[in-house]
This record gives C-alpha cells, structure tokens and sequence, in this order.
C-alpha cells in the first residue's frame, strides 16, 4: 500500500473534505488552519464620538441625557459588549477606585475602567436613577421620568446608539463599533496585545490581535508613493 499523505486545509469550510479524505484511509492527518479576517465594523472617530455626546446632552431631559451619556462612556471607554452593558448592577460599580467589576462571556469576571467624563456621566445618571441597588440603566419614558421597572435590554442599549447615530448625521454604527474602536486604539498606543484581551475579555488572543491595524496602515503608508498617470486624459 502507498504511503499515507499529510494535508493542510487553510480553512474551516473544507472540514466535509477533510472528513471524506480521512475515511478514504490514505490520508493519516489533515489540519485545518483558520483564515484570518478583520473584526466587523468599523471604528468611530472622535469627531463623531463628539457629534453623538452631543445629541445625547442636547435632549431635553435630562435623566435621557445623561443615561444615554453613561451608556456612549461604557462603550467607548470601557469596551463592553452591549449584553454587558445592559448587566451592570449599581452594587458592581466602585465609583472612587474608577472600576466597575464586569461578568462577561464564559460568566468570567473582570475589571473596566472609566475615564473623568464617563465617571461624570455615570454620576449624573444616578442622580436620576435614585437608588443604591439594582440595574445601573433603566428605561425612561418619553417624558423622561425614570421607570423602575427592570433593567433596560441589550436591544435597547442598541437602539441608543443608533437614535444618537442618526441624531449626530454621522455614519451608521452599532454598540460593537465602539468596542472595536476601544480595542483598536488601544494597540495603535502600543498596549501589549495580552493587557488589551485582559481589558476586551477574550478567551483567545487571536479574537484581539484582529483588533490590530497598524499592519494595515502600515501597508497603506507604504503605497502611497505609488501614482497612476492619468492626468490629462479624456
């Protein structure tokens, strides 16, 4: 019988192949090896992060304001997923030390940390959420009285950021723009890549480093002397 084969499939999709190959008996191995893509979005500029703020401060009641604020500042400063934002408890925050204790994914724990303006933000907001317990966001009614009638969704955590989105007239994002810009920006000011999974709550640092795009803009800095000479053409 002939010597049996080592195969590498470069990725995932071709696991039915790998499986017809295998029960064929010439084959004693096949490992896959996953592409690599860039994390979906796209990040959000301060000028638009500016824009948003300010939709959310110009609304006519305050308690929507500054909610909306906290929830911008949890976001983009903290880097949570919008389910985790939407999971804060009041009793997880530690206002004095900047931190706020997260359960993520896996119900693993970590630690987010908030900057002087979302710490005003969350300030501001509790003194229209009125209680030392509980869901940290509730949902405000169109008059903006706060409803203690149980934590705001992940939807609408959602639907904040693209009321604000639409608001500001700037280019549609989601809750998961921000975190990416969070992680993004982090590895352009040279954060080591296992602080920054730490902080995003990756399991697996491959989910950070596509996060990384400084190769990207690397590669773009390297064509730009680089000119097709059509000036003058009809």
């Amino acid at each position: 019988m002939g010597s049996k084969l080592h195969i590498i499939c470069i990725t995932s999709r071709a696991s039915s192949l790998r499986a017809n190959i295998l029960r064929s008996g010439y084959v004693y191995d096949i490992k896959m090896i996953k592409a690599s893509r860039m994390p979906a979005g796209r990040e959000v500029r301060i000028g638009e992060l500016e824009a948003i703020i300010r939709m959310c401060r110009d609304d006519k009641h305050e308690a929507t304001a500054w909610r909306d604020i906290a929830v911008v500042g949890l976001l983009y400063i903290c880097g949570l997923r919008r389910f985790e934002v939407a999971s804060v408890d009041i009793e997880q925050l530690s206002l004095d030390d900047s931190r706020i204790a997260i359960i993520g994914k896996g119900d693993k724990e970590r630690y987010a940390y908030l900057d002087p303006g979302c710490k005003t933000a969350v300030e501001r907001w509790l003194t229209y959420r009125q209680s030392e317990e509980g869901p940290l966001f509730l949902p405000v009614n169109k008059g903006g009285v706060v409803q203690f009638t149980g934590r705001v969704s992940d939807q609408t955590i959602y639907n904040i950021i693209k009321k604000r989105q639409k608001q500001a007239k700037v280019q549609s994002c989601s809750p998961h723009d921000f975190r990416r810009s969070f992680g993004t920006e982090l590895l352009r000011q040279g954060i080591d890549l296992p602080t920054v999974q730490r902080l995003m709550g990756h399991a697996d640092p491959a989910t950070t480093a596509r996060y990384d795009v400084r190769q990207w803009e690397e590669d773009k800095a390297a064509t730009r002397g680089l000119h097709l000479p059509v000036g003058g053409l009809d």
